[in-house]
């Protein structure tokens, strides 16, 4: 079984990698957020980037959102076409879900 969902991001190299989502359950529910833990990857371009809450994932509860991007935020990624996917695993039961995978596009942004 695959990723629940395909997540395409087009950005440039001016520009902080960061996005925010929003994981729900199938009644559209935020997940108890002690009861995870979070892990993203970006591969691509000569770059292996693993993000966990440790570093790089924020969790909003208040707005029950999940932020990711490198913990410095100056980090920029070169242009080129990257994979990334997003997974969730239960601590106590240890069942991992791929919330998504899909592209990053980063194109050559205007600032230099």
């Amino acid at each position: 079984m695959g990723a629940a969902y395909e997540c395409t991001l087009e950005t440039t190299d001016d520009e902080t990698f960061l996005f925010s989502i929003l994981p729900r359950d199938a009644g559209g529910n935020a997940p108890t957020w002690a009861n995870f833990s979070y892990a993203y990857s970006l591969v691509g371009c000569g770059v292996c980037l693993t993000l966990t809450e440790a570093d790089g994932i924020e969790i909003d509860e208040a707005t029950a959102a999940l932020t990711i991007g490198p913990s410095d935020r100056s980090y920029r990624l070169r242009p080129g076409h990257y994979r990334h996917g997003f997974a969730m695993t239960h601590i106590s039961s240890g069942v991992t879900t791929q919330h998504f995978d899909g592209t990053v596009t980063v194109s050559e942004g205007n600032l230099r």
